[in-house]
């Protein structure tokens, strides 16, 4: 448990170190509140204020430090805008790491010429081999999982256009016990085995779900490590919806809210 809460320090220290840098740089900008691993940011030039421009810059930026492999940067959306996500992924991660990612990020010399924006995970090194990306399912496959049951058509089309997929190969570690990270996954087919302290606890189906215990914002951003190992058993097909997706369909569909929690008291009374 001391390594445990020495991880998370590690990590809370270094989000905030990496919020007050940003908040400092006449070049970046804070985009929302820094959370357990996440900081959320762009570049924001003083001389720009075009949206589409700031966007291809940031883009832009993204696909350089991701090429460089140094640091994960992920993207997305905030309040409409396009953002950068420095992800603090464990323990080892040092203060000089998220200083340099920083610092490239406000001084690369960036391409702002018109072009569509880089999806960063799609051409990240470690994970390209079982990246698919947008789901293939639509509005009627989606909401045929129970757990997608309640949401309305706009509801389920916003899981299709913010979720992703992801291919896992047999005795992939989709997720480790104690990693930081807020993905919730649904099994769409294949199996996966959950694993707690290296034993064997169950395994997981079709229309069956994993990492809600992460993914649900607890309050003030903080959401907690993983408490499983999660392996594929087979070659399973997978679903991805990041934390934000995951908050705001627990706000925007009820019954949704209500399974994931009902999963997580069940699953936390087990631990």
């Amino acid at each position: 448990m001391s390594a445990f809460r020495a991880a998370i320090d590690n990590c809370l220290d270094l989000v905030l170190h990496a919020q007050d840098r940003i908040e400092a740089s006449p070049e970046l900008e804070l985009m929302s509140p820094a959370s357990l691993g996440i900081v959320t940011f762009r570049r924001r030039p003083s001389s720009v204020d075009d949206e589409a421009i700031l966007e291809r810059v940031n883009a832009s930026i993204a696909e350089r430090m991701e090429r460089g492999g140094e640091v994960f940067i992920s993207t997305g959306r905030v309040r409409g805008s396009y953002v950068l996500r420095l992800c603090i992924l464990n323990h080892s991660t040092s203060e000089a790491e998220v200083d340099r990612a920083l610092e490239l990020a406000a001084t690369l010399a960036v391409d702002a010429a018109p072009g569509p924006p880089t999806v960063t995970r799609e051409s990240y090194p470690a994970i390209e081999a079982s990246w698919v990306g947008r789901s293939s399912l639509d509005v009627d496959a989606i909401r045929s999982f129970a757990l997608f049951a309640s949401l309305d058509g706009e509801q389920a089309e916003r899981v299709l256009h913010a979720a992703h997929e992801h291919h896992a190969v047999t005795g992939e570690a989709v997720i480790e016990q104690w990693q930081v990270s807020r993905d919730l996954y649904v099994v769409l087919n294949g199996a996966v085995a959950i694993l707690v302290d290296g034993d064997r606890v169950r395994t997981l189906g079709p229309g069956e779900f994993f990492g809600e215990l992460a993914a649900i914002d607890w309050g003030a951003g903080y959401g907690r490590t993983r408490s499983a190992t999660v392996t594929a058993t087979e070659p399973t097909r997978l679903l991805v919806l990041d934390w934000v997706l995951v908050n705001w369909l627990m706000k925007a569909a009820p019954a949704f809210g209500e399974r994931l929690e009902t999963a997580s008291r069940e699953r936390l009374a087990a631990l």
